[in-house]
């Protein structure tokens, strides 16, 4: 039997299965930023041949070009902030929400604002951010 065919499940087996696999690439993802963030702290990506964080990446990862800074950015804050880690782990966030929520998680507020802004799609956080704080950090403003 071909291991990537699931028509032998009933559709209660489907649904179990589905969860079980989105789970393990939650944990899967968390456990990558990790090992991003220590290879960071180590160097270990100029031992490999690879002058940025980003480079390795790009070259060992198999991370979209598109994504690779966000996810090196919540690699790094995740350092400050491991609830960062949880969160994506179980699903609360994606790494490309994630991305747009640490240039506003201080220690005052990172455990308040990942409660808060669970299972928010990236436009809703977005549109979120705005409201509670007006212009991103770091935005230019005339």
């Amino acid at each position: 039997m071909d291991r990537f065919s699931l028509s032998h499940l009933s559709d209660q087996e489907l649904i179990e299965s589905f969860e079980a696999s989105l789970g393990e690439l939650q944990a899967s993802t968390a456990r990558m930023l990790e090992c991003i963030a220590q290879v960071d702290v180590l160097g270990v990506f100029r031992d490999a041949g690879h002058e940025t964080l980003e480079e390795f990446c790009l070259a060992e990862t198999g991370i979209d070009p598109d994504e690779v800074v966000g996810f090196v950015q919540v690699a790094r804050a995740s350092r400050d902030f491991p609830a960062i880690l949880s969160a994506i782990g179980q699903g609360h966030h994606e790494v490309t929400t994630m991305a747009s929520l640490v240039p506003y998680l201080t220690t005052e507020s990172a455990t308040e604002l990942l409660a808060s802004t669970k299972h928010m799609s990236g436009q809703r956080l977005r549109s979120f951010l705005r409201e509670r704080f007006g212009a991103a950090p770091g935005a230019a403003t005339d």
